[in-house]
């Protein structure tokens, strides 16, 4: 029996031997040199491009046969910016020849050396990625290899270690001419066989900013494998500029992408460094830490545990992400400080984002105020989304806000803002805004209560003068449709009331009507400056776009101002008539204004008749004699009194006082200061009608 076995071994392994030795001499008589057309023209029939073997190929005998390629390139289609769209100095692929017996290309090692690859886009936006295959040729019948009706046996090929050295990779922008480089210096994998686990490490350099890169997970066999296997491990680190990013965890079904559970870590000392990398200029941020763990499946994922804190403030919460059967987004932002200023300002000043939104600028003849450009609901109706935001201070367009809640549920297109709300610095604002996008034209609802809100800092936030202080009242109940702002204007309802009991104006810096008053008043009698303000009053009430003024009144020291009239938003339109009235060395004047046109290019007329018929009486007692007693007859309107009283009460949606009119004692109001010299009577009536 042993002899037997004996005699099987010595002739199996005599075949073993001869089967090497017959490689062995297909190896050393194999003209490499000789197959080059045949791989040129397979290449070419698979891509349409060009493949160029400029340099010999070499096989190397050994039990590990080393099979050289140099001067290898890969042509780019007509129009791009180079000739190749691949080149490589060297490609050296050691083989395991026992493997081949069974069928099986088993790669040692790959080693690629000085490889030159550049992805680009031509002028057309179209990809040198975009193959196009040349029809096959007809396929030859078979003079060998299986026997008709056997399977074919797969092919299987294994690469255990890769090498790449000092290779360059680029992205090219064919439209505008920007590039970006990426350059390796060394990109090494190693894997002992297909079951051991895989480690990468990778030396690059993104735009002159170098990248440290590890990568360690399981066995790439494991990646298909069933239930029955262990979770895949997976671990990533990443480090640029003095940051580190790091990824570990694992994956219990990676094919099926089931079982994600992986935790993330960020540690950069300074954002802007990494600017070169984002090809933008970031913020200066410092000191960010950031932690989170990422679970879920193909279908969902849920970060949670999400903690960060720099130099900014810190932020915390949950969210998760659905992609299955719709999109939707739902958790929780909670902070207790943040400073969404020094977010939004890069470190470089260069570029610096503002931190409110700009105002829009001077309309051109023919164009309006109000942008007509549609509005993005798209994405509103793409996704759900349910989120609670809670800030407790927040610093934005230089101004502190406290007591920061929101939450926001979108729905099947309809979005719901409520509640919204932030303690400002001088009083509370409560918001609620519905948009309901399912509709051809969506309809938005705005409800707004901001009982005391700080005129100086908004002034400065909307970039407006600072011209007045105070705190205002706002309250507003607006809804309209469209797919624009100008449309929505042009269709809204509702009502929007100011009110601002107190404060400070410079009329000056106000121009228009107020220009006429302090001019015909005299910078001299304190109109230039700061003036005390009693109060401010307004109220629209629209319908279908017109605002009509319900209340419109300016209570001062120095004069007193009331109007009505409307507001046009479809066609941007006013048609205001206003009211001033100032003492002068004890005498009213009355003088009355209109302003109309564009809300662009509003016109500003005095109106002169109007004076002359407020005026009358006042004008007759300073002229005297005949001419005084037949001006001094003519019909008063009421005024001269204080305005505050019943304007304030209708902005604020409330029932006027019942004594108050705009003919309240004069007492009412502050006390004037010393009066100015009183001018005769020419020069009164030249400074009122010029």
């Amino acid at each position: 029996m042993t002899v037997r076995w004996r005699r099987i071994g010595m002739i199996g392994g005599g075949v073993l031997a001869l089967a090497v030795v017959g490689l062995g001499v297909f190896i050393a008589t194999f003209d490499a040199d000789a197959q080059k057309p045949r791989i040129a023209a397979a290449v070419k029939q698979a891509t349409g491009r060009d493949l160029r073997l400029g340099g010999p190929i070499r096989l190397g005998w050994s039990l590990r046969p080393t099979l050289v390629l140099g001067d290898v390139a890969f042509s780019n289609p007509p129009g791009f910016s180079r000739p190749d769209m691949a080149t490589v100095e060297r490609v050296e692929v050691q083989l395991g020849l026992l493997p081949l017996l069974n069928h099986r290309i088993e790669i040692d090692r790959l080693t690629v050396v000085k490889p030159d690859i550049r992805l680009e886009t031509d002028a057309q936006g179209q990809g040198n990625w975009v193959f196009t295959p040349q029809a096959p040729v007809a396929a030859q019948p078979a003079t060998g290899g299986a026997p008709a009706g056997t399977k074919a046996e797969p092919l299987t090929v294994v690469v255990n270690a890769v090498r790449l050295d000092n290779g360059v990779f680029a992205w090219h922008d064919g439209k505008s001419g920007q590039t970006s480089t990426l350059s390796v210096k060394e990109i090494a994998s190693l894997t002992g066989s297909p079951n051991a686990p895989l480690h990468v490490t990778a030396s690059l350099a993104l735009d002159g900013t170098d990248l440290a890169i590890a990568i360690d997970t399981g066995p790439l066999a494991s990646l298909t494998g069933g239930a029955g296997g262990a979770p895949f491990p997976v671990k990533v680190s990443v480090k640029a500029a003095g940051a580190s990013i790091g990824i570990e965890g694992s994956i219990a079904k990676p094919a099926a992408g089931e079982g994600i559970e992986l935790a993330l870590t960020a540690n950069i000392p300074d954002l802007a460094a990494l600017s070169p990398l984002a090809h933008r200029d970031l913020p200066g941020v410092k000191a960010l830490v950031a932690g989170a763990k990422l679970s879920g499946n193909a279908k969902e994922w849920t970060l949670h545990d999400l903690k960060t804190a720099s130099s900014l403030g810190d932020l915390a919460g949950e969210l998760t992400i659905g992609l299955a059967p719709r999109t939707r987004i739902s958790g929780t932002v909670t902070s207790r400080s943040f400073d969404a200023d020094g977010l939004m300002a890069p470190a470089s000043g260069k570029t610096a984002a503002p931190s409110v939104p700009a105002l829009p600028a001077p309309a051109a003849a023919g164009k309006g105020l109000i942008p007509d450009t549609p509005l993005p609901f798209g994405p509103l109706r793409a996704l759900d989304a349910d989120v609670h935001v809670s800030i407790g201070a927040l610093r934005f367009g230089g101004t502190d806000y406290k007591g920061i809640a929101g939450h926001a549920v979108l729905k099947d297109g309809v979005l719901d803002l409520d509640p919204a709300q932030a303690d400002l610095p001088e009083g509370h604002v409560a918001l609620s805004l519905r948009a309901d996008t399912s509709k051809q034209d969506p309809v938005v609802h705005l409800k707004l209560e901001a009982p005391g809100i700080a005129l100086q800092p908004l002034l400065v936030t909307l970039g407006q003068p600072a011209y007045a202080t105070g705190t205002l009242e706002v309250r507003a109940d607006l809804h309209g449709s469209g797919l624009s702002p100008h449309a929505i204007a042009a269709s809204l309802d509702g009502y929007l009331g100011m009110a601002m009991p107190g404060g400070t104006v410079d009329l000056k810096r106000l121009g228009g009507a107020a220009t006429v008053v302090t001019e015909a008043l005299k910078p001299a009698n304190g109109a230039s400056g700061a003036n005390a303000v009693r109060c401010f009053a307004l109220r629209l009430d629209f319908a279908k776009g017109v605002g009509t003024v319900k209340a419109l009144a300016l209570g001062s020291a120095l004069l007193n101002a009331d109007g009505s009239g409307s507001v046009n938003l479809g066609d941007e339109t006013l048609a205001l008539n206003l009211r001033s009235r100032a003492v002068l060395g004890g005498t009213a004047i009355t003088m009355p204004v209109r302003v109309s046109g564009p809300m662009a290019r509003p016109q500003t007329k005095v109106d002169e008749v109007g004076i002359a018929q407020a005026n009358a009486a006042t004008l007759g007692s300073l002229l005297g004699g005949q001419a005084g007693a037949v001006l001094g007859t003519a019909k008063q309107p009421a005024g001269g009194g204080d305005v505050c009283p019943v304007a304030m009460a209708v902005a604020r949606g409330q029932a006027a006082p019942a004594a108050a009119a705009e003919d309240t004692p004069a007492a009412a109001a502050p006390a004037p200061g010393p009066q100015p010299k009183l001018p005769n009577a020419g020069q009164l009536l030249k400074q009122l009608f010029h």
